[in-house]
């Protein structure tokens, strides 16, 4: 059982320990956000004449809509590893100032 000076403690581990798991997968995401539009574009330069049709621009958007959703990933990835370094250095400040 806790006692209550280290309830805090606990509860700061604990979102340490979702935020972690929240990049991992966030992680994956960007990943695989980028290997479906690096996929679509190496397709259309492979093959030109394939897309000279309607659905030529329906695989661009896609591909942009991957790299945005990518960059998005990325941008939370920064600020969930920021808010981690930010728990820390509290954590460290209040338990040496005991």
């Amino acid at each position: 059982m806790f006692v209550v000076r280290n309830s805090k403690n606990a509860d700061l581990a604990t979102i340490e320990a979702a935020r972690t798991r929240a990049i991992t997968v966030e992680q994956t995401w960007v990943e695989a956000a980028m290997a479906a539009a690096e996929a679509r574009v190496s397709f259309m330069t492979k093959y030109p004449g394939a897309f000279k049709t309607a659905s030529h621009q329906k695989h661009i958007k896609a591909a942009v809509d991957n790299l945005n959703s990518a960059r998005a990933g990325k941008r939370e990835i920064q600020i969930q590893n920021k808010k981690i370094t930010e728990a820390r250095a509290i954590a460290q400040r209040k338990a040496t100032t005991r």
